[in-house]
C-alpha cells in the first residue's frame, strides 16, 4: 500500500513547522523593509541638484612631529569640532532625517501628512556650497593663536568622491609660546595698589603656555577681588593684559595694567553713605512707596513704612550694610539673600546711587514688595489599601507671615481622618484620628542675653511647636499625645542645614483600653 506524503505528516509535528515557517516569513519581512530603507538612506545623494556634492564632515591633521599624540589628538578633536556646518544629523551612518526630507518631496498643502512629517522629522541636506573654507581656516588659525601657536599655518581643501564631500584641513603650528614674565603695572590710585596685593595668586603662571581663556579668567578674578574691596564702578573691561612675543626663545611677557580711558570711578573705593528700605513697594505705582521723607531711623538705616506694617529689627540681621562700611560684593549678596529667604516678600530688588560731587560714598536702597499676610490652605486625601483599609484624611492650615510685625511666621493646622475596614476578619476595626498643631518661627536667633547671627544667606530661626493629637482603634485603646519643642535652624548652603532643639517633649496618655486588646496582649505574651 502507498500512503502519500501529506498523510504520513504527525498533525503534532505539523504546527512546530508552521510556526517555523512564519518566522521566517517575518524576519524576511522585516530584513526587506530594512534593505528598503537603508537603500533609500544610503542614497540619498540622488535627490541632490545638479552639479551639488552632499556634505559629509570634514577632518583636522595636525602636521608637526614635535606635538605629543595625546597633545595632537585633542587639538584635532577641538579643531574639528569648531568647522562649519555640520553634515546631517546620522545614527549608525544612517542620516534618517535626510531621508524623512527626501521621501516626502513636495507637499503641495501645509497641513498634509507628508507636510508635518517633513517639518517635524525632516533635514534638509548639508551640500558642499555651504561651506565657506576661508571662514573655517581663520576660525581654527585664531583658535590656534589663542593657544600660543603664533604663526600658525591653516590650509583647507575638499575631497569629492561619488557625490560626497568632505572638508580637510591641514594646521601646521610652530612651537608654542610659554610665558616668561608677568608683570603689574602700579600707578598712585588705589586700584592698581589693591591689584598688586593679589599678584601672587595670578593665575599667569611663567612657564605654563600662553592661553586667552586663561588671561580672560585672569580679569574675572581680579574684578572680583577689587569688587569685594570697594570698587563698586570697576568691570572687567577696565583691565588689559599686553602681550610681548618679541623677546626670543618662543616666550612671552606679559603686562597687567589698567586702560588710559577707565573713568575715575572706576578707580575709586567707595562706602556705604545711607540705607533705605522700602516695606511698600509696588511695581505698579513706585512713586508713592519710595518717599525718603517717611522714614524712621533705626541702628543705621531708614524704614519707609508709613503703614507700619514691620518692626524696623525685622531687617538688622538681614541688611549687611551699615554706614560707612566699605562697599563689597559678599555683603551684597548676603544681604538680597536674606531678605528674600524671610519669605515676606514676593520681589526684593536693590540699588546702589552715588552722592553727586567727588565723595565716593553710596546711597544704598532696597524695595520690598510684601506677599499676602495670610493664607489657607485646605487639602483632602483617600487611600484604600490591600488589607481592606478604606480612609480619608482632611487637613486645613492657616498661616499668618507677620504675626508680631517682626516676620514671625505663625501656622495653625487641623488634621482629622480615619481608616474603615469593610470586610474580613477585622470588620469593625476602625481607626480615627485628629490633630491640633501650632508653630512659631522667629527669623533670628531668640537666646538671652546674646545676640548671635551667622553669615550665610540664610536668616537663622527659632521655631516653637506645640501639638495635640488623638488616635482611636475602635474596640482597641485610644492615644493621646502632647508634643512640644523649642529649638534653632539654621542654614550653611542650599545642601547643609543644622536644627539644635534643647527642649522637646511627647507625652503620651492611653486610655478607654478594652478588654479584647487586653486579651489580645496576653495571648501574644503567653
Amino acid at each position: 500500500m502507498q500512503m502519500t506524503g501529506k498523510k504520513m505528516l504527525n498533525p503534532r509535528m505539523n504546527q512546530p513547522m508552521n510556526k517555523e515557517a512564519g518566522i521566517y516569513r517575518k524576519g524576511f519581512y522585516f530584513l526587506t523593509c530594512g534593505l528598503l530603507l537603508c537603500s533609500g538612506a544610503c542614497n540619498n545623494t540622488r535627490y541632490l541638484p545638479a552639479g551639488e556634492s552632499l556634505y559629509v564632515g570634514s577632518s583636522v591633521k595636525m602636521e608637526n612631529a614635535k606635538l605629543k599624540k595625546k597633545q595632537r589628538k585633542a587639538l584635532e578633536s577641538e579643531l574639528q569640532s569648531l568647522t562649519r556646518p555640520k553634515p546631517n544629523t546620522a545614527i549608525l551612518g544612517l542620516k534618517y532625517k535626510l531621508w524623512v526630507y527626501n521621501i516626502t518631496g513636495h507637499p503641495k498643502k501645509k497641513n498634509s501628512p507628508a507636510a508635518w512629517l517633513k517639518r517635524k522629522f525632516g533635514e534638509p541636506p548639508v551640500v558642499v556650497s555651504d561651506v565657506n573654507l576661508d571662514k573655517n581656516v581663520q576660525i581654527l588659525d585664531n583658535n590656534m593663536e589663542n593657544k600660543g601657536y603664533f604663526q600658525v599655518d591653516v590650509k583647507g581643501d575638499t575631497v569629492i568622491k561619488k557625490r560626497r564631500a568632505r572638508a580637510v584641513y591641514a594646521v601646521q603650528p610652530n612651537a608654542q609660546y610659554t610665558i616668561n614674565e608677568v608683570n603689574f603695572q602700579t600707578d598712585s590710585t588705589q586700584l592698581t595698589a589693591a591689584m598688586a596685593d593679589i599678584k601672587k595668586y595670578s593665575l599667569l603662571k611663567p612657564g605654563k603656555p600662553f592661553n586667552l581663556e586663561i588671561i580672560k579668567a585672569e580679569r574675572v578674578r581680579i574684578d572680583s577681588y577689587v569688587k569685594e574691596n570697594g570698587f563698586y564702578y570697576f568691570n572687567p573691561d577696565f583691565l588689559i593684559i599686553r602681550t610681548d612675543s618679541t623677546i626670543g626663545d618662543h616666550k612671552v611677557n606679559l603686562y597687567v595694567d589698567v586702560k588710559l580711558g577707565t573713568p575715575k570711578e572706576g578707580k575709586k573705593i567707595y562706602t556705604i553713605n545711607d540705607v533705605f528700605v522700602f516695606t511698600q513697594y509696588s511695581l505698579n505705582n513706585v512713586g508713592s512707596d519710595t518717599n525718603k521723607a517717611n522714614g524712621s531711623f533705626y541702628k543705621g538705616y531708614y524704614v519707609i513704612d508709613k503703614n507700619k506694617v514691620y518692626k524696623p529689627r525685622l531687617f538688622e540681621q538681614a541688611l549687611q550694610f551699615n554706614p560707612g562700611d566699605i562697599y563689597n560684593r559678599t555683603d551684597h549678596n548676603l544681604s538680597l539673600n536674606r531678605l528674600i529667604n524671610l519669605n515676606l516678600f514676593k520681589f526684593v530688588k536693590n540699588r546702589f546711587e552715588d552722592i553727586p560731587g567727588d565723595s565716593a560714598r553710596l546711597n544704598t536702597f532696597y524695595y520690598l514688595t510684601p506677599l499676602p499676610r495670610q493664607s489657607l490652605r485646605f487639602e483632602v486625601g483617600g487611600s484604600t489599601k490591600s488589607n481592606n483599609l478604606t480612609g480619608s484624611q482632611v487637613s486645613i492650615a492657616w498661616r499668618n507671615r507677620n504675626f508680631f510685625k517682626a516676620g514671625e511666621l505663625l501656622t495653625i493646622s487641623a488634621t482629622g481622618g480615619f481608616e474603615v475596614q469593610y470586610s474580613g476578619q477585622y470588620k469593625g476595626y476602625n481607626t480615627y484620628r485628629g490633630g491640633l498643631e501650632a508653630t512659631l518661627s522667629y527669623p533670628r536667633f531668640l537666646i538671652p542675653f546674646f545676640d548671635v547671627n551667622t553669615r550665610s544667606g540664610f536668616v537663622p530661626k527659632t521655631n516653637i511647636l506645640l501639638a495635640y493629637d488623638a488616635l482611636n482603634k475602635n474596640k482597641l485603646y485610644t492615644l493621646n499625645s502632647f508634643r512640644g519643642s523649642f529649638g534653632y535652624a539654621w542654614k550653611e548652603s542650599p545642601l547643609k542645614e543644622h536644627q539644635f532643639n534643647p527642649i522637646s517633649i511627647n507625652y503620651v496618655q492611653p486610655w478607654n483600653i478594652t478588654q479584647v486588646y487586653l486579651d489580645s496582649i496576653a495571648k501574644f505574651q503567653s
